[in-house]
């Protein structure tokens, strides 16, 4: 069902941003997934904060040491630029 969305779902359409975060802990074909976050990178911009979350938890979910590292590099950015949001500061835990 997710990978159908991911695959349907057109690159300019706010779905897609919607749906990033949740999708990438259900997809489980990381390079469907990869594809899905740099959709949404596309969209929002490089600062954009849906496709930096969802590429955190993408590095997350390989539990790969590198890909780790890189995440937690990542959900440090995102913590300082936006301090308010709790779900980064999760990531890092």
């Amino acid at each position: 069902r997710w990978t159908a969305l991911a695959r349907e779902t057109a690159v300019d359409s706010g779905i897609t941003l919607a749906i990033v975060s949740e999708a990438i802990e259900r997809i489980d074909d990381p390079k469907l997934a990869d594809e899905l976050v740099q959709r949404a990178r596309a969209m929002s911009g490089e600062d954009g904060l849906v496709w930096r979350v969802a590429r955190t938890r993408l590095l997350l979910k390989s539990g790969k040491l590198d890909d780790a590292r890189e995440a937690a590099t990542l959900a440090g950015e995102i913590v300082r630029q936006a301090p308010e949001r709790a779900e980064p500061r999760l990531l890092l835990a």
